[in-house]
């Protein structure tokens, strides 16, 4: 049975970013091929901002809808998997969790309970699969896309290489949980972009950041992103280009958030075993007088990434094991 439409769906974006959502897709300029893309849901909480913002769009037609796509499962062993079934115990939807014990659990109908009205009238059509088999729709263009992945390079890869391509100029792009110190790979590939002139940072909200695209990268582009990722040396340049970037916005990215892109730098460098050019980093950061206050925001992300031997993968496993209470999910 279905239950009752939340209206404040659980999730980790905070009220500023759900209303630049909508108005973002609210306002968007649209053309009949254009869609919206969204990657990674989770509950739906975006999706709604985005989707609401959608059909209050005067220029839409029946033919701009949103694209969601997720697998809507997480292994047990990694540390989302936590997060969701804390954000499913908040929301009083536990019951809809769907589990296979010591291998995964499946958040799926969390998400339909949540939209079901706007998967049922098909503005919102869900694709379900692994991030390596997401595509596009077939003749269209992407007019927003709104991304909340897994910030390992591996898992970016395809999504970059699938959907880029597709955007249009002026397509708006909003990455979720930027300004957090595993970011490395986004950062680095944002860098990129903006170097070839591709892509142009907007503003920031929350820990988010909001991009548009001023040329649409081509095959070339991106194989060529893809080459330089392989190049740690290479990468450098594209932190110091992000952190500028962020910097000159008028919006102004609070000082703890910039202090980030460095931590992402040490990490990135570290777990690639430039050793020593990470600690330089490091010791030349905290040569540098900063507010005491700043630096305390810091203390916690860096003991993480310490504690995880600044690995990003060690980063994405469960702390302890999942066990889920039989009473309230279906277990497979």
């Amino acid at each position: 049975m279905q239950k009752k439409l939340n209206e404040s769906i659980t999730s980790e974006i905070g009220p500023f970013q759900e209303k630049l959502l909508f108005e973002k897709s609210k306002h968007i300029h649209l053309n009949h091929k254009d869609v919206f893309v969204e990657i990674g849901p989770i509950f739906g909480k975006a999706t709604k901002s985005i989707v609401k913002g959608m059909l209050l769009n005067t220029k839409r037609t029946l033919t701009n809808k949103l694209y969601v796509y997720d697998s809507f499962k997480y292994d047990v062993n990694e540390s989302y998997a936590e997060k969701i079934l804390a954000l499913a115990k908040q929301q009083n939807m536990l019951d809809l969790i769907q589990y296979k014990p010591n291998s995964w659990i499946c958040f799926e109908k969390i998400f339909n309970n949540n939209l079901r009205s706007y998967i049922d009238s098909e503005d919102i059509i869900v694709i379900k699969g692994k991030k390596l088999r997401h595509k596009p729709p077939i003749d269209c263009s992407i007019a927003f896309m709104h991304i909340n992945i897994s910030k390992r390079y591996s898992d970016i890869k395809s999504t970059l290489f699938r959907f880029l391509n597709k955007t249009k100029v002026s397509c708006i792009i909003v990455y979720d949980e930027f300004f957090n110190h595993w970011s490395a790979s986004i950062m680095l590939t944002l860098g990129f972009l903006i170097n070839r002139k591709c892509l142009a940072i907007n503003e920031s909200t929350e820990s988010s950041i909001i991009c548009q695209i001023i040329r649409t990268p081509n095959d070339a582009d991106l194989i060529e992103l893809d080459l330089i990722m392989q190049d740690t040396n290479e990468c450098m340049q594209f932190f110091d280009i992000i952190y500028d970037e962020c910097k000159r916005l008028k919006t102004k990215v609070n000082e703890s958030s910039l202090h980030t892109i460095t931590l992402a730098k040490i990490q990135w460098l570290y777990e690639r075993k430039k050793h020593i050019d990470a600690k330089n980093i490091l010791v030349n950061f905290f040569n540098e007088k900063h507010n005491l206050s700043v630096l305390r925001t810091l203390i916690s992300p860096y003991l993480d990434l310490l504690g995880n031997g600044f690995s990003v993968d060690r980063m994405h496993k469960a702390s302890k094991r999942i066990v889920m209470p039989k009473t309230n999910t279906e277990v497979l």
